[in-house]
């Protein structure tokens, strides 16, 4: 017996709306599983950015530098994704003689106004012109944090885009030292 064209044609709808429905269902998945690694993403900024907060406000004794592993940057460079500030992204070392005598030079209208800022105590600007490591006289303290953020929303399709139970989720962030500046 030959079919009817109309039990083809109903067996093809029946084919179209399975696939339909998977598509639909592996863009919901993909949703859902970007959303949890954004939020994966947002808890890791505000951990590390609480961790600087609360380093910030340290009281350091008299006669202490900061320790810092900042780096002063002079230029940026995109990387191979042709998007700035991202991870694979360089960076040259900024030069010091040059920041000192584009910016902090700049400060005053005369050498005279050094005087008046040297004058004050325990003052950090004048530190900027004498100090060879520029970056320190900032205060800047860091904060980091990391996490991994599960990929578990549809295991079939993790293992044919990215081959990984999670993805290392990380964040750093800076903030100036506040305790004795205020």
């Amino acid at each position: 017996m030959i079919p009817s064209a109309n039990t083809s044609k109903s067996g093809q709808a029946m084919v179209e709306v399975m696939v339909g429905m998977v598509v639909i269902l592996v863009l919901i998945s993909s949703i859902l599983q970007i959303a949890s690694m954004c939020r994966a993403h947002t808890d890791v900024m505000v951990e590390a950015r609480a961790k600087a907060a609360e380093r910030c406000m340290f009281e350091l004794p008299p006669g202490i530098d900061i320790i810092s592993d900042a780096k002063y940057i002079g230029d940026w460079y995109e990387g191979d994704d042709q998007r700035r500030l991202s991870r694979d992204d360089e960076n040259d070392t900024g030069d010091t003689t040059a920041f000192q005598s584009l910016v902090v030079d700049k400060s005053v209208n005369d050498a005279g106004g050094w005087d008046v800022i040297d004058g004050v105590p325990n003052n950090r600007i004048s530190r900027l012109r004498s100090d060879p490591m520029v970056i320190s006289s900032f205060g800047l303290v860091k904060g980091r944090a990391t996490d991994s953020a599960k990929l578990d929303m549809l295991p079939a399709f993790r293992h044919l885009v990215y081959e990984a139970d999670s993805i290392e989720v990380e964040a750093t962030a800076w903030m100036t030292l506040c305790k004795g500046v205020y």
